[in-house]
């Protein structure tokens, strides 16, 4: 049987009129192909009645295959809604065409470019040869955070940008991260480092299982498998042994929390870039702020500032004002062990640089991946199990 999808044109109207013979080209068609599923391109389709979709249901129960629809139009959307049809079927709207020719350029990031649309929306327009896949799960992602009550940037639609490119669309929060907020006025530091410590709690006191969120240890699972040409297979069962050590928790998870990734409006923070956020236990999310605001500085202190957006010195302030403010009730000798500890976790995540770092410079890619080796998987006996926060 043939195990790819068959993809079917809907052009015109389809009602009672027709319905019948619609019906009759479908079931022909999907015989020949012997496909375990259809996905119906509705970019022609005009009007489809309630005769129409008889035919979709009917077909379904005769053959019991799977079935989807892809550029779809907004009235056709709606008839889906109304009658209850799209939470049977997978129905995608039309995706709409952004055109970005003159609009100001906000920054840009190792995934793609930010620019202003208009007062109240931003476009992050991703570079091509990005999975379309990978772009539509941040997108989800930010909507999950932000019903889960965490403070996050607004999303709207993911878009068509010219011929090879696809952007998601932001609500505007005004023009300053809080990385830039920092270096333009470091007397405030201290202020700042509280609303981020505090952002922070706020992110693991969430405890949610959301629907299409990962759990980090799986993620972590799929990145060490994406990693087999770069270690032995003795090296990555003792990375994943480490990973599953780390306790079960359903607490919500940034993935990549540090001053660049928070935009500062109306003296609130507000989180945004949220492709890597999972479910877990906080000491990913410990494990993953360290990378860049500790490890990173030691590995590549140029590289560092060009990541977080700020001098070494502010990084290696806000890593410690992290952990002072996260830990407040213990000793500075405690803080000092749990330092050391998630520094060494934070090894983890570099060892994934081959996956996760695409587009750096391959030496770093190779500083990161010779020191997992040399100063995280020597070690992990001695850490597995090892933490009590």
């Amino acid at each position: 049987m043939n195990t790819s999808s068959l993809t079917y044109d809907l052009a015109g109207r389809i009602d009672s009129g027709n319905a019948g013979e619609v019906k009759a080209a479908l079931l022909q068609s999907i015989d020949e192909a012997g496909a375990p599923s259809v996905v119906f391109d509705a970019k022609n389709l005009v009007y489809i009645s309630s005769a129409g979709l008889r035919v979709i249901l009917d077909v379904q129960e005769m053959r019991k295959i799977t079935m989807s629809f892809i550029n779809v139009n907004s009235d056709i959307a709606e008839i889906f809604d109304m009658t209850g049809l799209s939470r049977i079927f997978d129905v995608q709207k039309v995706m709409r065409s952004c055109i970005i020719d003159g609009s100001t350029m906000l920054g840009k990031g190792a995934n793609g470019e930010v620019y202003a649309l208009d007062d109240d929306t931003i476009i992050k327009v991703f570079y091509p040869g990005i999975p379309l896949e990978v772009i539509k799960r941040e997108q989800r992602l930010s909507q999950a955070a932000l019903l889960a009550g965490i403070p996050s940037v607004i999303p709207y639609d993911t878009v068509r940008v010219g011929d090879d490119r696809y952007g998601n669309v932001y609500e505007k929060l005004g023009t300053r991260t809080l990385s830039q907020t920092i270096s333009e006025d470091p007397s405030h530091f201290d202020h700042w480092m509280e609303l981020y410590a505090d952002l922070f709690r706020k992110i693991h006191s969430t405890s949610v299982d959301l629907l299409g969120v990962s759990h980090t240890k799986e993620i972590y699972h799929s990145y060490f498998d994406g990693c087999a040409d770069w270690y032995t297979e003795d090296d990555l069962n003792a990375l994943k042994k480490l990973v599953d050590s780390i306790p079960e928790s359903n607490m919500l998870i940034h993935g990549d929390y540090h001053p660049n990734n928070i935009m500062v409006n109306d003296e609130r923070l507000i989180l945004i870039d949220l492709g890597d956020m999972s479910i877990g236990h906080a000491a990913f999310d410990f494990l993953s702020t360290a990378a860049t605001q500790a490890n990173l500085v030691d590995l590549d202190p140029a590289y560092a500032e060009i990541h977080t957006r700020m001098k070494v010195e502010y990084i290696k302030k806000g890593w410690q004002a992290l952990l002072r403010l996260n830990f407040p009730d213990r000793s500075e000798e405690e803080r000092a062990v749990i330092d050391r500890q998630i520094r060494l976790l934070s090894k983890l995540k570099v060892a994934c640089a081959p996956v996760i770092a695409k587009g750096i410079p391959e030496e770093l890619i190779r500083n990161s991946v010779n020191d997992a080796k040399q100063n995280l998987i020597p070690r992990i006996d001695e850490l597995t199990n090892a933490f009590n926060w």
